[in-house]
């Protein structure tokens, strides 16, 4: 966890203090990590395809490793796998996982897990891949965002230019919620609070839409191709970046920055 320091001149007037600094941490496993959430100041989980990992502070410890078991597919047995693209932490008692769970005959199925402080559960499997027809389906879960205790919003879509995936989580399960728009993926989402919930994605051109505790809406943009994620910090700013740039909402439109450093991932 950056740390910041003080500096003291020699008359021992105190100057202003230094920007933090990062620190290198090693890689929690041998796969990508692909998300992690911060859990308290010396806490942190990070995901990679099969494995969630905690961080105490000073080294990594394997919590939950999701091992493929053979499903009744014939010749030959297929495996079931997982893959999981996000974490998303409302406290250290109440953190998610989501992502996607399919198998070798060309299923894949939403899926979505929660810690309670205690266990990893399966909150939500969007079909066991095993028992759809093969190759029939592929639904992916991406980003997932926790809205406050027990609460959560996951985004995702279909592959092939499918529609896009909203759903809305509980300990307990998930609902589909409906999507504004016909196309997808969505990419990421972000809330700075459950009535002000950002989700970006598209493909190939930018697609953004809000929650406004109400009703989802798709908001007009500046196209700068597929957006991969976005960041609200209050109702009047929130960013949203892809491998084209970046873009700013100042609470009333969408408008492309033009400074700094691109692209975001």
């Amino acid at each position: 966890m950056p740390t910041a320091t003080r500096s003291v001149s020699p008359s021992s007037t105190p100057v202003a203090e230094c920007e933090p600094e990062w620190q290198y941490v090693p890689h929690p496993g041998a796969s990508r990590v692909e998300d992690i959430t911060a859990i308290s100041r010396n806490a942190a989980m990070a995901v990679t395809t099969d494995t969630i990992y905690y961080w105490n502070g000073g080294g990594w410890d394997v919590m939950m490793h999701l091992t493929p078991s053979p499903v009744p597919t014939p010749n030959p047995p297929s495996l079931e796998y997982y893959s999981l693209k996000a974490l998303s932490a409302y406290s250290a008692t109440d953190v998610w996982a989501a992502g996607a769970h399919g198998d070798f005959g060309g299923n894949v199925f939403e899926y979505v897990m929660h810690w309670n402080g205690t266990e990893w559960s399966t909150v939500h499997q969007g079909q066991a891949p095993h028992e759809a027809p093969q190759g029939g389906t592929l639904r992916y879960l991406f980003d997932i965002e926790a809205l406050g205790p027990g609460e959560a919003v996951a985004v995702g879509g279909s592959y092939f230019n499918g529609p896009p995936l909203i759903l809305r989580c509980t300990p307990t399960g998930c609902a589909n919620d409906t999507p504004p728009d016909n196309f997808g993926p969505y990419n990421g989402v972000s809330a700075s609070s459950p009535n002000d919930i950002w989700v970006v994605g598209g493909s190939g051109v930018s697609l953004v839409a809000h929650f406004d505790g109400t009703t989802w809406q798709q908001v007009s943009t500046p196209d700068i191709g597929t957006l991969e994620a976005v960041v609200s910090i209050a109702p009047e700013d929130a960013w949203a970046g892809g491998t084209d740039g970046l873009l700013h909402w100042d609470g009333t439109s969408w408008s492309q920055y033009v400074g700094g450093p691109t692209p975001v991932y």
